[in-house]
């Protein structure tokens, strides 16, 4: 008999016009995450796609029996996006705890995150109610586009307290999927009560929980990623939030807009932002520090964590810690995490380490790149370039290591540290393990064309505290000790290196990297290391430095006694290209490639199926 009645309540769902089914002719035996045995349905059944796109819907789960029907309302985990959204009760007639009410612009809505047993086609219904006078259409997207996009329509009901249903059949993956729904209209979405989903398992996801790496995981960072890093996911598939101001906090902040994970974040201000308390990034960010108009973005006053941030990129920032930042904290710290990138970056002025990947008791830090950076003046009295303590392996790259006392940098783990330069430490180059380790843990390191450099205050050795447990294989490494004024290094050949287990071939995996010479590498890194689309003050007078071959620097205690106007120096700003949709592309931009710019869900589609979306392309334009 319960067979039977519920196939007569879905015959009765047939009638519906439009294939829009009102609420309450849905069997009231579904409820919020509850699960209900599906009876086979066929494309004209309540739950099929109404008849406007019914030809390009793919068919549902033959093996429909398996199949169950989940509700997710608001405030269920699987439901995502609140942050254009409020949760309101004020209309009659919807289920749970409310309904979701979007800010009426194009590109706001809402987003859910699933988890499905098996691949395939399942039926999703959108329960809404839209008391305006005309239809509200929008964007459904499953995976960033990957897995398709459905134009969807939201007629006019009744009333507010009027629900129907919007259905479609959509394509979802074994695992973790993400379903967006965007306003294409600028009176916004209509109300949204929940959304049902008839697949075979399907549960809700934490939304804090990171997404799938990459759909094919073989996906770089950007164009010219290296490393083990390289693979860094950042913000694709997540949101765009612009930061507006150069405030410490509070909306349209820097702090505002990396406080949630899934973001790229882009720059409508040039400038200096001081801050009080440190920066706490989150993961699957894409920090993208080259949108910035002017001189870009310099950071002034404590120090950063992308502790967890995995799967974060950063590109094009300085971060200068300074005196007045948190004692014995780091520029940049992580101690757990991976696959996060960091490109471009110019750090300085740490009260402990500038650069300090260190992973806490028991966690693991693996796949990390700095490259194309500048790592300069840690704050005497412990002034550090850093630890690089990377038991998952790390690449340091083309970068430039300047004026820090000691750990240039101190390498344990898994280091591949390639064409990188490295001038005036005073008691300590790069760190070989250290002979205090020799505990019997292995450390492995590829030292591949680098230069070092003595400066003024330099006494400590290029290559220090070497120990057996430190697995090195090296080659075109060069020194010039002599501070003379002119650039006469020597090669360093195996006695150098000193009591490191020695290998003429890598001791374990590395990353392909296309190696420089150590003279063309250090060329490189004059030219482009740093946050060099537009350098500032206080880099400059680093590479300066640096070209005196040996004549002038200093360690420092206090970063005041450069004598630059706003510690940092002068940062211009500028204006922001016209960004009509609010999506991270400037209108001009997305006209010269055929992108809508009043529809910001393109901003997360991969037009030309390369695995960047089209936000990616055009922030990896800027630099390329």
């Amino acid at each position: 008999m319960l067979s039977l009645l519920l196939v007569l309540m879905l015959l009765n769902l047939l009638a519906c016009d439009g294939g829009v089914a009102r609420q309450d002719e849905v069997p009231s035996t579904i409820s919020s995450h509850s699960s209900l045995a599906a009876i086979s349905l066929s494309s004209s059944s309540a739950f099929a796609t109404s008849s406007t796109d019914s030809s390009s819907q793919p068919s549902v789960y033959s093996s429909s029996s398996q199949s169950t029907a989940s509700v997710f309302e608001e405030g269920d985990v699987g439901f995502c996006n609140t942050l254009s959204a409020a949760i309101e009760t004020e209309h009659d007639g919807y289920l749970g705890a409310g309904y979701a009410n979007t800010q009426n612009a194009i590109g706001y809505g809402l987003s859910w995150r699933l988890d499905v047993e098996h691949s395939g086609v399942a039926t999703l219904s959108i329960r809404y109610a839209n008391g305006g006078d005309a239809a509200r259409s929008a964007l459904l997207s499953i995976n960033s586009g990957v897995d398709g996009q459905y134009a969807l329509n939201f007629p006019a009901t009744a009333g507010w307290n009027d629900w129907l249903l919007e259905t479609r059949n959509i394509q979802l993956q074994q695992g973790v999927n993400d379903i967006t729904l965007l306003a294409n209209t600028a009176a916004g979405l209509a109300n949204i009560d929940s959304i049902t989903v008839k697949a075979i398992g399907v549960t809700g996801v934490d939304c804090a929980e990171a997404p799938p790496a990459s759909p094919d995981g073989e996906t770089l960072a950007f164009p010219g990623a290296q490393g083990f890093g390289r693979f860094a996911v950042g913000g694709r598939g997540g949101e765009v939030v612009h930061v507006t101001n150069l405030n410490d906090s509070g909306p349209g902040s820097l702090r505002d807009a990396i406080s949630q994970p899934n973001r790229i974040v882009v720059f409508d201000v040039g400038g200096v932002i001081n801050i009080k308390e440190r920066l706490v990034f989150k993961h699957n960010q894409t920090i993208a520090g080259q949108t910035a108009p002017g001189d870009g973005i310099s950071i002034y006053g404590n120090g950063t964590s992308f502790s967890g941030a995995s799967n974060t990129i950063v590109r094009y920032i300085r971060f200068r810690m300074g005196k007045v930042g948190s004692s014995g904290k780091d520029t940049v710290s992580i101690a757990h995490g991976n696959n996060i990138i960091f490109d471009h970056v110019s750090l300085s002025w740490g009260r402990d380490g500038n650069f300090d990947v260190n992973p806490d008791s028991g966690k693991v830090i693996s796949n990390i790149t700095l490259q194309d950076s500048i790592i300069a003046q840690g704050l005497q009295t412990h002034s550090t370039g850093g630890l690089m303590v990377a038991n998952g392996g790390a690449s340091i790259i083309r970068s430039l290591y300047i004026d820090n006392h000691t750990r240039n940098p101190k390498a344990r783990g898994v280091l591949q540290f390639v064409n990188n330069v490295v001038y005036h430490w005073r008691v300590a180059g790069y760190i070989l393990g250290d002979s205090a380790a020799n505990s019997g843990t292995r450390y492995d390191g590829a030292m591949i064309g680098n230069y070092f450099i003595s400066g003024p205050e330099t006494s400590g050795a290029a290559l220090k505290s070497p120990s057996a447990v430190y697995h090195l294989y090296a080659q075109d490494n060069w020194y010039d000790p002599d501070k003379n004024g002119q650039l006469d290094g020597r090669l360093l050949g195996q006695g150098d290196y000193g009591s490191v287990t020695w290998h003429t071939t890598p001791s374990t995996d590395y990353p392909q990297v296309s190696a420089l010479s150590a003279a063309e590498a250090l060329d490189y890194v004059i030219e482009h290391a740093g946050a060099s689309k537009a350098r500032d003050e206080v880099d400059q007078f680093l590479i300066s430095e640096l070209q005196s071959w040996g004549s002038a620097g200093a360690t420092i205690s206090d970063e005041r006694v450069l004598g630059l106007a706003n510690v940092v120096g002068n940062i211009a700003g500028g204006l922001a290209l016209l960004d009509t949709d609010n999506d991270g592309m400037p209108d001009e931009w997305e006209i010269e490639r055929g992108l809508n710019p009043q529809n910001a869900a393109d901003a997360m589609v991969d037009s030309n199926q390369n695995g960047w979306v089209n936000i990616e392309e055009y922030i990896n334009a800027l630099v390329q």
